[in-house]
């Protein structure tokens, strides 16, 4: 078993210089359709080049790569468990990338030949010369880019031998280096900032001239589905690069846009406690109670930044806002107390790992885990803190549950106990009443998905379940 680290990342971004910010930046990496950092596929297959060349016992033999196929299926974040399967018949090669739920990550398919002797790495070992500056691009700025992109072959000799040590004695190292430079031209330049790697075929050439320059051309277009085909040309070999040009992050209404929806006593009598207040539908919940004239104390994990910027802009027009980092899935006794002695009137349940993680055929028992955890575990922890209060909890569950989404098998069922879990509280529990409405999916980060899918903006449908949860006594007799 493996998992790539944010060292891991780090280390190959410094090898490759693919410098996108989705495979190093936790904060930036929590706003894409991922909801995590996701590690290089290149990364991978190297990685999986050094597992077959460990398991191939090499002695005075070396490796030259006749063509290689990669398709990476789906996205592998970082700490998260893969193996690899390999099959080898002498001549040509099948790597397999699973996760713990033997779900296919990547495939590696390549055919090779065995050599007695291999070429001296004759090109740049430093991206001294590398424009590693990342690039926005879109479908249509992609097509006034460039005619052609060139990029020099480089390798950091020292830096591939102490991270992949078989790949750096055994294989063809002009031919690693092309790998490397793949990564770097998708995730720095085109399509750059939004781009999703989602395979390359490559046939190589015996060629023993010391022309450094890769030439990179636009070869195909798709601009309903997004997709950018690449055609790379080299001394060291050929093929094509298939790229997705994903979503930006969605940005959540302004303080001044949702002025107006509500009147400056709508919610006056709550102290709202929001957790997980710093982006997607608790943003806007925030931001609405707020301009209602309720005090609000919201929570962050991660999103530290997010969270002051909503600060910034909501002193503008109120000074009853207030936050605290709190992770639901370790909470300190301090912070539980200390949300206790501010005694909400109102809570408020956000908190959520990325959604769309599911696969369509596949239950991940791993994923129904991680979901319980934050759905099930971390909300009754909290709804225990104030069992002997008079609060109201708003807990956001899912139309999922009767659309049967694909991929949200194990969401939906986690979301569906959920509701049974409010249900049970409310029929043992005097002081307290949960409100489980069945959400429709809603214009935040974590719905963005490569194609459009249709979503009702967060603020016009959740203001009137607001009123409605603000206006009836909930709390049992």
């Amino acid at each position: 078993m493996k998992k790539f680290t944010i060292d891991d990342q780090k280390q190959f971004s410094e090898l490759s210089g693919d410098m996108n910010p989705v495979h190093l930046d936790e904060i930036y990496a929590r706003r894409t359709i991922w909801g995590k950092v996701i590690v290089h596929g290149i990364n991978q297959v190297i990685w999986g080049l050094n597992e077959w060349l460990l398991s191939a016992e090499p002695k005075n033999v070396f490796f030259d790569f006749a063509d290689i196929k990669v398709d990476f299926i789906k996205a592998l974040g970082i700490n998260e468990y893969v193996k690899i399967i390999i099959t080898d018949n002498g001549e040509n090669a099948n790597i397999q990338i699973k996760n713990i739920d033997d779900i296919i990550i990547t495939t590696i398919i390549f055919s090779y030949i065995k050599k007695n002797t291999r070429e001296d790495f004759c090109f740049e070992e430093s991206l001294e010369n590398i424009d590693q500056n990342v690039i926005k691009n879109d479908i249509e700025s992609l097509q006034t880019f460039f005619e052609y992109y060139s990029q020099n072959i480089y390798l950091n000799k020292k830096l591939l031998q102490k991270l992949y040590p078989h790949v750096y004695t055994y294989s063809n190292l002009k031919q690693i280096s092309l790998l490397l430079n793949t990564t770097s031209f998708v995730g720095n330049k085109c399509p750059g900032l939004y781009s999703i790697f989602t395979g390359l075929e490559l046939k190589f050439i015996a060629d023993k001239s010391e022309d450094s320059n890769v030439k990179y051309l636009l070869n195909k277009i798709h601009k309903i589905l997004n997709i950018v085909i690449i055609r790379c040309e080299s001394i060291i070999g050929t093929g094509l690069i298939k790229t997705i040009i994903r979503p930006s992050y969605y940005q959540q209404g302004s303080l001044e846009m949702l002025y107006g929806l509500v009147s400056n006593s709508e919610f006056k009598a709550q102290k709202a406690l929001i957790i997980g207040g710093s982006r997607g539908i608790g943003e806007v919940v925030l931001k609405i109670l707020l301009l209602g004239g309720a005090n609000v104390l919201f929570t962050y994990f991660k999103g530290k930044e997010d969270a002051k910027n909503i600060v910034n802009e909501c002193n503008q027009f109120s000074d009853r806002l207030d936050f605290a980092n709190f992770d639901v899935l370790n909470p300190s006794k301090k912070i539980l107390e200390y949300f206790a002695k501010w005694k909400p009137t109102h809570v408020y349940y956000f908190a959520t790992p990325p959604i769309f993680e599911g696969d369509k055929k596949y239950f991940s028992f791993q994923l129904y885990t991680r979901f319980s955890e934050f759905y099930l575990n971390s909300f009754i922890r909290l709804v225990n803190v104030f069992l002997k209060s008079n609060v109201n909890f708003f807990y956001p569950s899912t139309s999922a549950i009767n659309e049967f989404v694909d991929g949200m098998k194990e969401y939906s069922m986690t979301k569906y106990s959920g509701e049974l879990l409010c249900e049970y509280m409310n029929r043992i529990n005097k002081n307290i009443y949960i409100f489980a409405p069945r959400l429709p999916r809603l214009l935040t980060d974590q719905t963005m998905t490569i194609l459009p899918v249709k979503a009702q903006k967060t603020e016009e449908y959740i203001l009137p379940l607001l009123k409605k949860f603000n206006n009836m006594d909930f709390i049992n007799d």
